[in-house]
């Protein structure tokens, strides 16, 4: 969209545009970039001491996208129910496709729930999904959330599109038996310094991690997977 401002409008406008811009940087370990992203995330208050090395190892158990095993790996924290996750998703996976095999993508929750009253019933579906579909599910199901989000009353119909039994979702959506790790996931966001989602850690092929906050575009994205891989 363009706006066509005249006279005394213009200056206080380019103020708040270049506000906006300057908010939108990506961090790298503290090290701002600047990425031409505005209003990019959603912001929470982070609670105690934050580090990336708070990170944790990425396991079989993760739902991954791509080869476990290569050098770069993103671990994103997200919300389901996050507008700016739902932007940033596409992205995140056609920089898997980019890279060919060089880049592995881990999905983590991180679910605001004092903004969005359907991130952890979104996540535990999600977690039920893969319980009973396997991996692929998963990512299917999180293509199907940001890309046209259900009444949670539909996430039953949802899961059984993609192959899953319908009344084995709704007895484990009924037992919360995956909200613990929900719960453990969203403290350990919190811990590597998450304020708000999407919030991402790189790790590089000898260990080194960079932070990525926000819907970053593909062109940001690609700075810090270049980086890394220029330390191989």
């Amino acid at each position: 969209m363009s706006f066509k401002m005249k006279g005394e409008m213009m200056i206080p406008a380019s103020i708040m545009i270049a506000g906006l811009i300057i908010a939108a940087a990506v961090f790298f370990n503290g090290r701002p970039v600047s990425a031409p992203v505005a209003n990019n995330g959603n912001n929470v208050p982070a609670k105690g001491s934050s580090s990336l090395e708070n990170v944790k190892p990425v396991t079989k158990d993760d739902h991954i996208m791509g080869d476990i095993n290569a050098p770069i790996v993103i671990v994103e924290y997200s919300d389901f129910e996050c507008p700016f996750c739902g932007r940033a998703h596409p992205i995140i996976e056609s920089i898997v496709d980019k890279y060919q095999g060089k880049v592995a993508w881990v999905y983590r929750h991180f679910p605001l729930n004092q903004i969005h009253a359907k991130a952890t019933p979104y996540a535990e579906a999600s977690e039920c999904v893969a319980e009973l579909g396997g991996n692929d599910a998963f990512w299917k199901f999180s293509d199907i959330i940001f890309a046209n989000p259900p009444a949670l009353s539909g996430l039953t119909s949802v899961a059984e599109g993609l192959g899953v039994d319908g009344s084995k979702f709704d007895k484990c959506m009924a037992s919360d038996k995956h909200l613990a790790k929900i719960q453990a996931q969203t403290a350990e966001a919190v811990s590597t310094g998450g304020e708000g989602t999407p919030w991402s850690i790189v790790i590089g092929p000898n260990g080194e991690k960079l932070s990525v906050n926000g819907a970053q575009p593909a062109a940001a994205w690609s700075q810090v997977i270049d980086q890394l891989l220029a330390g191989e």
